[in-house]
C-alpha cells in the first residue's frame, strides 16, 4: 500500500512459518518491531503533533482527516491518524512521536468507526478507500506496541490481543468481501493477515507464560494452522502448502485453548 496521496523483551519465538519473529513473536521483516529500540511514548492524540503539522504544511492529508473535504491542509488531533513509519530514524526516536497507550485505544476505536462508514458518512467512504486506510493505520498500531512493549506487559496485553484479534478478524472478512474489487490485492492481505496472526501466536505464548488467558487463541490458531496447510500464495501466484508448520500451531494448542473449540 502506499501513502494516503490525498517491559521487557522476551527471547525470541521461531516461527512455524520458518525465521524468528522478534519480541513477543513479532515478524522482523515488516519493519516492524526492532528488538534494539524502546520508547515510553509520551504523545495523547492519534497523530504526533510533529506529523500534524508538517503533512497540513504539505498538504498531504487523506480525506478521511480533513476538516473540509476539499482542503487538504486543514485537520484536527480528533481526526488525523498517525501513519506508517517504515523505519525509526535516531532523530525520531523521542518520546514525542510514539503514542501512549491510552491513544492507541482512541486510534482503535476511531479506526472502527471508519469501518463502518459509508458514502453517506463520508463521500470517499468506498469499501476499497477505507481498507488501503485501515491497512497503513492498523500498522503503525502495530509497531508503536512492540516499541513500547505493551505486548509483554500483562496489565496491556489483553487489550493488545483484543486488537490484534480485530485487525485479524478484518482482513478474513475483506479477503472476501473485496475478492474482486479493483485495487485490491489479495496477496498484499494474504501476508499482512498472515503476520497479524503470527502477532497473536506470539502474544498467545506470552500469555501463558504470564498466566493471562486467551479465550480467542483456538480460533486463531485454526485459521493459521488452515492457511499454512492449504498454502501461502506467493508473488507468482502458486500456493506453497506447510503441513509441518500446520502441525506445530496445532500442538500449540493449550487445554484451555482445546476446550474453547
Amino acid at each position: 500500500m502506499g501513502g494516503d496521496g490525498e517491559g521487557a523483551a522476551m527471547a525470541p519465538f521461531r516461527s512455524p512459518l520458518g525465521g524468528d519473529t522478534g519480541s513477543g513473536g513479532r515478524a522482523m521483516d515488516d519493519g516492524i518491531g526492532d528488538a534494539d529500540i524502546f520508547v515510553v511514548g509520551t504523545c495523547e492524540d492519534m497523530c504526533p503533533a510533529k506529523e500534524r503539522e508538517a503533512r497540513e504544511g504539505n498538504g498531504e492529508l487523506h480525506p478521511f482527516e480533513r476538516v473540509q473535504y476539499n482542503n487538504p491542509k486543514l485537520t484536527s488531533p480528533d481526526l488525523i491518524i498517525k501513519r506508517t513509519v517504515r523505519n525509526y530514524e535516531q532523530e525520531n526516536q523521542i518520546p514525542t512521536n510514539f503514542r501512549t497507550f491510552g491513544a492507541l485505544d482512541k486510534t482503535m476505536r476511531h479506526l472502527r468507526r471508519i469501518m463502518d462508514w459509508t458514502t453517506t458518512d463520508h463521500p470517499r467512504a468506498e469499501p476499497i478507500v477505507i481498507y488501503e486506510f485501515l491497512w497503513d493505520r492498523y500498522r503503525e498500531v502495530r509497531k508503536e506496541i512492540v516499541t513500547q512493549r505493551f505486548n509483554t506487559n500483562p496489565v496491556n496485553l489483553p487489550q493488545v490481543m483484543a486488537w490484534n484479534e480485530e485487525v485479524a478478524r478484518y482482513f478474513i472478512a475483506c479477503s472476501h468481501e473485496l475478492i474482486n474489487t479493483k485495487g485490491f490485492s489479495a496477496i498484499l492481505n494474504q501476508e499482512q493477515l498472515n503476520k497479524v496472526l503470527m502477532d497473536l501466536l506470539g502474544d498467545y505464548r506470552t500469555c501463558v507464560d504470564l498466566g493471562v488467558p486467551t479465550p480467542n487463541a483456538g480460533e486463531f490458531k485454526c485459521y493459521m494452522a488452515t492457511m499454512m496447510y492449504a498454502g501461502l500464495e506467493n508473488k507468482s501466484g502458486k500456493k506453497i502448502p506447510n503441513k509441518f508448520g500446520a502441525f506445530e500451531v496445532l500442538r500449540s494448542f493449550t487445554a484451555q485453548e482445546q476446550v474453547g473449540l
